[in-house]
């Protein structure tokens, strides 16, 4: 799994995929992995998608999913890389551009947590890119 760091707190604070929606879809979720061995602190995180604005390079409008707040726990005591598989309960998504991604920027709470992520989505479509922040 290729992976890009950091990713937490005081460093890159969010990550994502941008993806393309050719007809009315429904999104039941995506997975992200993260590995929070680069600093033994958690990261704490939430998950979004929003619509995604490509000629400005940013999000449009108001989330379409917000997870509630998540951490990492050190993949359970066994170190590597981390699952985290989101529910957007079935959200629907019409025919455009959308990003999915994790941030920790509504979360600092002044304890570093940073490590590495990497990027798997149930949801592939031939028009793609990674988010960086």
């Amino acid at each position: 799994m290729v992976s890009v760091a950091p990713f937490g707190e005081a460093e890159t604070a969010t990550y994502g995929q941008t993806f393309s929606v050719s007809t009315t879809s429904s999104m039941n979720g995506f997975t992200f992995y993260l590995d929070d061995a680069l600093d033994p602190g958690v990261i704490d995180f939430q998950a979004y998608v929003y619509s995604w604005d490509d000629s400005l390079n940013q999000i449009a409008g108001s989330s379409l999913f917000a997870s509630s707040a998540m951490s990492t726990t050190n993949n359970g005591g066994a170190d590597g890389f981390e699952e985290f598989a989101i529910n957007t309960g079935g959200i629907t998504l019409s025919a455009g551009q959308y990003v999915a991604f994790f941030t920790a920027s509504n979360l600092f709470d002044a304890i570093s947590g940073t490590g590495k992520w990497a990027l798997r989505m149930l949801m592939r479509t031939p028009r793609e890119s990674r988010l960086y922040k």
